[in-house]
């Protein structure tokens, strides 16, 4: 399999769950948008990918209210031990559009966004962290706005 198909084939194993979650949801939207949210019960379904410079694939995900951050540079075969990105626990949304997103510098700087959610619908904290060591430690995380209604 070449490595452009492998690609693919990860994207659309990433993209997937997130596709039949939105499909089999049993509640309309003005239902959803009535319940009240439960943001530590839902499970992290989005995660953020990223290939840098070198070839070597990123990946951002949510685990247990903290944000880590892995690579493989075997197209996603293996992935390194995760790194910690938050220290303290927080409420990160992590599904849809509201994964956590990373970008890649050249000089091998990681940078990472997400979104802290509030306990009001619609709201959140925009947070972000950076690695100047090629993803081996972050800075500590800082909130880009405060939406703190």
């Amino acid at each position: 399999m070449n490595k452009m198909m492998r690609q693919s084939l990860w994207a659309a194993l990433l993209v997937a769950p997130c596709l039949v979650y939105a499909q089999h949801s049993e509640k309309s939207p003005e239902q959803a948008a009535a319940q009240p949210r439960s943001k530590a019960a839902k499970p992290a379904v989005a995660v953020g990918v990223a290939y840098d410079a070198r070839g070597r694939l990123w990946l951002a995900r949510v685990e247990n209210q903290h944000l880590l951050v892995s690579h493989s540079d075997d197209s996603g075969a293996h992935f390194s031990a995760p790194v910690r990105v938050t220290v303290a626990p927080e409420t990160i949304a992590a599904d849809g559009e509201n994964r956590p997103k990373i970008a890649l510098g050249a000089d091998g700087t990681v940078m990472l966004s997400w979104t802290q959610a509030l306990p009001q619908n619609y709201s959140g904290n925009i947070r972000f962290a950076r690695s100047i060591d090629g993803g081996k430690s972050f800075s500590e995380p800082i909130t880009l706005n405060d939406d703190g209604r």
